[in-house]
């Protein structure tokens, strides 16, 4: 009841003087009752300050959907945008907040053991009551559910199951230079031949470690297998990260490098996706978030660009996953903030729509794949049908930051200077080792 009410049921008793009695306790238990609510705080106004590192095209606009919804909502968005270095940048903010004792309300984070410290650590708050109403238990896949519920409480909200080894390719380059898409490197590599002789780079890539990772867990899987993946980059076997098969990897990381264009050593991931859709480059092996960029762009899968899975792959994917982490916060506006983005961020509607604007396929097992393009329909259905879902090596769901960087780095050193692939395959396994 609001106080003019209660205020008004309190002066109706005096007015209409029926005893004594009502005309002396009335007025005293109103005033009370007043009192009472006056010294009540005020519903704190749901609020997010968001920390995130979406901010090119395709992931801009998907954001929006979250935020639009957020805001309809009741809620109050704060927007804190990082870019750059496929979210390092934003991951370091996000920390030194927490132990400066000024985390963001939400932050932007890949499920997995990165994500884990935090929660061990007790830097994490929950959002269990949400998860519980919604079902989240059942909802998503088991995968999902393993990383963000962490000693049974449910830390980060999933957004999106992203995959990384694809392989984009321009049809107008292709129909040019009069080839097919390549399912095997020897493939990529006679395209990538004829490519460059109608005039047109093979592959775009930019210099950033994390880009050239994807490309190089790409051609390990198309030439080691999914079983060879699982012992190089989630069992970390010295004979698998030494051995003949990632010497093979990289001599074809070697033939890589010589069907890039000179100016990628600063080129940012939608940068290089640009240079696809403009039908400068062919080819671009990068996440399925790169399709946001050729969908803002008014590009279209199968007329425009194609989407396949990287050469040798067959139905093995290579899985990340965003989500919303949620820091322990004290305020009670951001708590109420927290609790509103889980109920948001994780509606059937808000992750499909994300989804469509992001190029990712929703966290949520239970969204009809028939508004998705071909692209995500392939996505989604190999997640649903493969017996090989393997972590992305920066994903942290297989490995720690420690080894996954050490990784980077070795693949960045064999990109920067001129090794062979003995030098890179030795770089790797004695990188590995001196992280653990």
């Amino acid at each position: 009841m609001g106080a003019g009410k209660i205020l008004c049921a309190c002066i109706l008793p005096v007015i209409n003087r029926q005893t004594a009695t009502r005309r002396r306790v009335a007025p005293v238990a109103c005033l009370a009752m007043l009192l009472l609510i006056a010294a009540l705080p005020a519903m704190a106004e749901p609020t997010a300050e968001v920390l995130h590192w979406w901010t090119s095209g395709g992931e801009a606009r998907a954001l929006k959907v979250i935020a639009d919804h957020f805001t309809a909502a009741g809620g109050r968005w704060i927007d804190d945008p990082i870019a750059g270095g496929g979210g390092d940048a934003a991951r370091t903010v996000a920390k030194t907040r927490i132990l400066g004792g000024k985390p963001p309300t939400v932050m932007q984070w890949h499920l997995g053991l990165s994500l884990r410290q935090l929660a061990e650590a007790g830097q994490l708050g929950d959002v269990d009551e949400v998860a519980r109403d919604g079902n989240w238990d059942n909802v998503l896949p088991p995968l999902l559910v393993a990383n963000a519920k962490i000693a049974g409480h449910y830390v980060a909200i999933p957004v999106d199951i992203h995959g990384e080894n694809w392989l984009w390719t321009s049809k107008k380059v292709f129909d040019a230079a009069g080839v097919a898409v390549p399912r095997s490197w020897p493939e990529f590599n006679d395209a990538a031949a004829k490519i460059r002789a109608a005039g047109f780079i093979p592959l775009s890539l930019g210099g950033q470690g994390w880009q050239q990772v994807i490309v190089f867990s790409a051609v390990a899987l198309g030439i080691g297998g999914p079983e060879f993946y699982r012992q190089a980059f989630i069992a970390l076997d010295p004979k698998a990260l030494g051995g003949v098969t990632m010497v093979a990897v990289f001599a074809e990381l070697r033939l890589i490098k010589g069907m890039l264009d000179p100016g990628g050593s600063n080129r940012d991931w939608n940068e290089a996706t640009s240079q696809v859709i403009a039908g400068k480059a062919a080819m671009q092996l990068m996440g399925d978030w790169a399709k946001g960029e050729f969908v803002a762009a008014g590009l279209a899968p199968g007329r425009d660009f194609g989407c396949d899975p990287s050469p040798g792959a067959g139905t093995a994917y290579v899985v990340a996953a965003d989500a919303l982490a949620v820091p322990k916060i004290a305020d009670a506006a951001r708590r109420q903030g927290q609790l509103l983005m889980a109920r948001v961020a994780m509606d059937p509607a808000v992750q499909r729509d994300f989804s469509l604007a992001k190029g990712s396929v929703p966290a949520r097992n239970d969204i009809a794949p028939d508004q998705f393009d071909a692209c995500a329909r392939k996505a989604m259905a190999t997640i649903r049908d493969s017996a090989d879902l393997l972590p992305a090596i920066g994903s942290s769901m297989g490995i720690g930051a420690a080894e996954a960087g050490a990784i980077t780095d070795a693949v960045s050193l064999f990109f920067a200077r001129d090794m062979t692939p003995e030098e890179g395959a030795k770089a790797l396994a004695d990188a590995v080792a001196g992280s653990r």
